[in-house]
């Protein structure tokens, strides 16, 4: 079994949050507003903190530059958008269970109605471009076939079109730390990502990033998330010995979040989003999945490190 080497792994999380957090206060010095190509641009280059502290210390150690891009067996890819779409269906479920039947009113409820999707449409618009006064009238088209089609679009293009962006982080996280604490196993070693990966965000959730009217109980609900989907990014890293997997993986759920605030009536970011508390029982839900269905890929692991 190879020894952690506690000292690489503390100077990676230094150089990661230094870059990254150094990128947050330029974004609140220059007073970028979220909705920005500026502020696009610069949480882009935030992204790249974990990546660009693997590299470096890749360079100090002199150790040898593993990227995987490993693009078959085709059907371990197909795995990738079959989780996503299982997650964020099981997503909008949990929030149909809770909220369409009054059993926790922070949840919203489902709402296709044409009416409703017009409205949060209109609502959407307008806070994403202050200066937009147009009122959307959807009645010629379904907001059930807009939702799927929508949902499509994300699964086959989102992960291609953030590819560049999720990179960043992607393979710090799951090609550098993952391969640097394998040795706690499986499961031990994804919480232990996932708990990193969740404080890394606190500048951006401090600023409103994901959860603007909660940011401070955002930061607990984001280290949730966090936590909880690291082990199905380990997972499928794994299973497709790839890079790409969590890459792909991470750009599809960055592309899908605006699907919640179109299709959710009155739900509170912090339970109906796609870093909310919906998505989080999700997360438990896939990897309960995971380790019943394919609990032999899971000992394989465990194996293969001792």
């Amino acid at each position: 079994m190879k020894k952690i080497d506690k000292k690489n792994i503390t100077l990676f999380i230094i150089l990661s949050f230094s870059f990254s957090w150094t990128i947050a206060c330029l974004i609140n010095l220059i007073g970028c507003k979220s909705n920005s190509i500026t502020y696009l641009l610069l949480v882009i280059v935030y992204m790249y903190g974990p990546t660009s502290a693997a590299l470096l210390l890749i360079k100090l150690k002199k150790n040898k530059f593993s990227l995987k891009l490993n693009f078959k067996p085709y059907n371990k890819l197909l795995l990738i958008p079959l989780v996503f779409v299982c997650l964020i269906l099981l997503s909008f479920t949990i929030i149909w269970i809770f909220g369409n039947n009054h059993l926790n009113e922070n949840f919203g409820q489902v709402d296709f109605s044409s009416e409703g999707f017009s409205f949060r449409l209109t609502k959407l618009t307008q806070k994403l471009i202050p200066t937009s006064s147009t009122a959307y009238n959807i009645s010629s088209i379904s907001p059930i076939i807009l939702f799927f089609a929508f949902f499509i679009q994300c699964t086959i293009f989102g992960g291609i079109v953030n590819l560049f962006a999720t990179f960043g982080e992607e393979f710090g996280w799951r090609n550098f730390l993952l391969n640097e604490t394998k040795s706690l196993g499986f499961f031990r070693s994804s919480i232990f990502i996932g708990t990193i990966w969740g404080l890394w965000h606190i500048p951006l959730i401090i600023m409103g990033h994901n959860y603007p009217s909660s940011p401070i109980v955002g930061i607990l609900i984001m280290c949730l998330f966090t936590i909880t989907i690291s082990p199905i990014f380990s997972y499928l890293t794994y299973k497709t010995n790839s890079i790409l997997a969590p890459c792909l993986f991470h750009g599809m759920i960055n592309s899908i979040g605006t699907l919640f605030p179109l299709y959710v009536s009155n739900g509170n970011e912090l339970y109906s989003s796609v870093v909310g508390i919906s998505t989080i029982l999700s997360n438990i839900i896939i990897i309960l999945f995971i380790f019943i269905f394919d609990k032999k890929f899971i000992l394989k692991i465990h194996s293969k490190i001792e």
